[in-house]
């Protein structure tokens, strides 16, 4: 899907931010939609809003990002992965 974009982050990626518990970062189209982060944990979730926090969901991203195999050398990646898979 072309509006898709997938990312691997190797364990040779070394380092990475601390991440905390998984999110997601909600974007929408409209102009007056602003982004939502999504935290989901043992006992519930949580819809973060707040624009200084979501900030922080935004750098965390970005860092993860950054350390990432681009979106292309991930398919490459994950293609290297199936071949051996087959060949064992």
């Amino acid at each position: 899907m072309s509006n898709i974009s997938m990312q691997i982050l190797p364990f040779s990626a070394g380092a990475v931010p601390p991440l905390g518990e998984p999110f997601i970062i909600l974007s929408f189209a409209g102009p007056d939609e602003p982004d939502v982060a999504f935290a989901d944990h043992l006992t519930g979730c949580v819809f973060v809003e707040d624009s200084d926090e979501l900030e922080s969901y935004n750098l965390n991203f970005g860092a993860l990002q950054d350390k990432a195999l681009a979106p292309a050398a991930s398919i490459e990646f994950i293609t290297s992965l199936a071949e051996d898979l087959r060949a064992r």
